[in-house]
């Protein structure tokens, strides 16, 4: 049986499809947690609806506790030898299931990963073009922290329970809880494999962490992702033969955080940007030196520190 955990927070616009995308799933064999993480819209009256027509459905209704908090409490109740996640706002493929079940028991994996595309209206970007196959931990960490094909997060991605004993999602993070979950996993895996088949759907929409460029910072105004990539290193969760591709992109990302402050805000707050330039500085040379990044990126990084370059772009999404 595979376990599904889907932490549910005001997502009324799009959870139906999400649900739906579930149960249309060719293998039967799924207990779905649809955990209401306090919303304060439709989505806890969406979840019980779906949960009358399908006792697959098991719902839990929290006050809001964060979607770590969320998701831990899903792995508590699950039953499944597999466990995977989805976001209420995205979607499965009909084969999800079926296809990444088939994978782990034909490649006897530790963890299966697939590819993903980016959902925009009815339009839909596949993000990877690497062949379907087993695939070793440098390629993962380049591709979690260079390119970003793989992905730090953990809804493509399929899990042995019995490697989950002991690891939880951290509660105290505010960013990056899923890459800190993901890598502390690999560090317990000894294969994974590849589908190179996008079997995920990713929305794309104003409400992503990734278009809130205030989101970035603690309140203490320190860059989140710098935190938890920091904590990474520190905690030894991250081989030190992987740890330039956490310091290059570290760097790389605050140097784009710099730009897209400076360029979207009016009132600039001198301390976060010395904060950044500390980042930076200390840094660049596992950028300038990491073999990943072509010499056409670290001119464009380089150009972006010095002359801020880069221009921030409010984007709008259409027919959503």
């Amino acid at each position: 049986m595979v376990s599904i955990i889907v932490p549910v927070y005001n997502a009324e616009k799009y959870l139906s499809s999400c649900i739906e995308s579930i149960l249309n799933q060719t293998y039967l064999d799924f207990e779905l947690f649809l955990i209401n993480d306090g919303s304060s819209d439709s989505s806890g009256e969406i979840c019980d609806f779906y949960a009358k027509k399908d006792e697959r459905i098991k719902v839990i209704h929290n006050e809001n506790h964060g979607v770590s908090y969320t998701r831990n409490n899903g792995l508590q109740l699950a039953k499944g030898e597999y466990i995977t996640f989805c976001d209420a706002d995205d979607q499965y493929k009909k084969d999800y299931i079926m296809k990444m079940l088939n994978a782990v028991l034909d490649s006897n994996a530790d963890l299966v990963i697939c590819n993903y595309s980016y959902l925009r209206g009815i339009s839909e970007k596949p993000i990877c073009n690497r062949n379907t196959g087993e695939i070793d931990k440098n390629e993962v960490y380049q591709r979690i922290f260079i390119d970003n094909t793989i992905g730090g997060f953990v809804w493509n991605k399929l899990f042995k329970k019995s490697l989950l004993n002991g690891l939880n999602f951290d509660e105290h993070m505010q960013i990056c809880e899923d890459t800190y979950f993901l890598c502390s996993y690999l560090k317990k895996a000894n294969k994974i494999y590849y589908l190179g088949e996008s079997l995920y759907l990713y929305r794309l929409h104003l409400d992503n962490t990734i278009f809130n460029i205030q989101n970035m910072f603690d309140i203490n105004g320190n860059l989140k992702y710098a935190i938890v990539y920091e904590k990474m290193l520190a905690d030894g969760i991250i081989d030190k033969i992987y740890a330039q591709y956490v310091k290059a992109n570290e760097c790389v990302l605050a140097i784009s955080v710099k730009c897209d402050y400076l360029n979207s805000e009016k009132n600039i707050d001198k301390n976060l940007i010395k904060k950044l330039n500390t980042i930076i500085k200390y840094n660049l040379s596992s950028l300038l030196t990491c073999k990943q990044y072509s010499l056409k990126k670290k001119i464009i990084c380089i150009g972006n520190t010095l002359l801020n370059l880069r221009r921030f772009k409010k984007i709008q999404y259409k027919n959503m």
